[in-house]
Formats: structure tokens, C-alpha cells, sequence
């Protein structure tokens, strides 16, 4: 299991209800916490979108392997999970800003398995 968050605090109110739920899951599993406060996210820009296309491609160089690394272990990392629960405050009635620079690194065509 992964649990994404982008709580305010260990005591907000996001942060107590995902820690309730967490706790009341009738079977056992590893967790992996991902605070996107305290863990950088990879800055995402368009080297990584040029070296996957050309791994993609059967062209991509060590460097470009590198380049994609961090976003391939984040993609990876949701796609080898059986359960996903974010917790997150809304801002303005969105999400905030880190949590859909999660999803824009996470979600990449042809790596990730939605059922």
C-alpha cells in the first residue's frame, strides 16, 4: 500500500482521518508513506518527457535512462501497489499544487496499469 499525502501537519484533520482509516484496514500490508512536503518531488520537465520517448523509441542513451530514473521509480512504485490512498486538504476546492505534480509524474503512458 501507498499512502500519498499532502497533510498540513502530523495533527491536521487529513492527517488524524488517514491515520484512523489506515488503522481500521482488516488485512495486513506494508506501507509506504510518501509526505510530498518532506520527500522533493522530481521537477519535471521536458528532458524527462524527450528521454522517455526516446527509451520508448529504443533509442534512449545512459543518459537519458538517468534522466527518466526518478520518474520511472515513482510511476513504478504506484504501479506495483494493490492499494492507493491519498490524503490530502483541498485549496480553493482543488488540490494542491504537489499533489497533481505527483499525478503528472506518476501517470506515464505505457508504464502505468489502471484497473
Amino acid at each position: 500500500m501507498v499512502h500519498v499525502t499532502a497533510r498540513h501537519s502530523e495533527n491536521s484533520l487529513v492527517s488524524i482521518i488517514a491515520s484512523d482509516l489506515i488503522s481500521k484496514l482488516k488485512f495486513n500490508c506494508d506501507i509506504t508513506d510518501r509526505d510530498l512536503w518532506k520527500e522533493p518531488l522530481v521537477p519535471y520537465k521536458i528532458d524527462h518527457v524527450v528521454a522517455k520517448f526516446k527509451i520508448m523509441d529504443g533509442k534512449g542513451s545512459e543518459q537519458d535512462h538517468k534522466t527518466f530514473e526518478p520518474v520511472k521509480t515513482l510511476a513504478s512504485e504506484l504501479n506495483d501497489t494493490d492499494l492507493l490512498i491519498l490524503s490530502t486538504p483541498l485549496w480553493n476546492m482543488a488540490l494542491p499544487y504537489l499533489v497533481k505534480q505527483y499525478i503528472d509524474i506518476v501517470i506515464q503512458p505505457g508504464m502505468l496499469v489502471l484497473i
